[in-house]
């Protein structure tokens, strides 16, 4: 890969990670305004339900499965509400219309961007690190670093002292 793609991958990470953080944030905002109430259901399939602040609101139901209509092919119903069945759900505070049963929703994806974010970001930043020589340069100032302490190490990586494969070159006397 070449560079310019490697920085292209790089922006691609940051984009991913912020708005995967972002997301994920608004997902938090969202568990946080959450509360259940305990709702019945009516004869036309919809919930009622009382919120906190005392509003009686009515919420259609969202799958037909549970009103007792055919499931969907391929899919089977786990549960069956009837008129009078009283049924336990989330809502959002701010939005009693959006009602969901058990965990709040949303998280999964906003998660899987942040990590997706955060693994393009740093492989692509370590193969930015490699493609701009940098551990050549490492190695260099490895080698620079044992000289200083006192120990002779090879300047070329197949371990000879010199270019010419390890023979040095007497000095000749004019």
């Amino acid at each position: 890969m070449r560079v310019p793609h490697l920085i292209s991958f790089v922006v691609l990470g940051i984009v991913l990670t912020v708005a995967g953080a972002a997301w994920l944030s608004d997902v938090g905002a969202l568990r946080e305004r959450t509360l259940g109430a305990v709702a019945t259901v009516s004869a036309d399939g919809s919930l009622v339900f009382t919120t906190a602040r005392g509003e009686v609101v009515a919420v259609v139901l969202s799958d037909n499965c549970k009103q007792r209509v055919s499931a969907p092919p391929g899919r089977r119903c786990a549960v069956y509400f009837e008129a009078g069945d009283e049924v336990i759900l989330q809502y959002d505070a701010a939005d009693p219309q959006h009602v969901w049963h058990g965990t709040t929703p949303g998280g999964f994806v906003p998660t899987i961007t942040l990590y997706a974010g955060i693994t393009v970001l740093t492989s692509s930043l370590l193969m930015l690190w490699w493609a701009a020589g940098m551990p050549r340069r490492l190695r260099a100032l490895v080698r620079r670093i044992e000289r200083l302490g006192g120990r002779d190490v090879p300047d070329h990586p197949d371990g000879s002292a010199h270019a010419d494969g390890g023979v040095a070159e007497e000095p000749t006397a004019r």
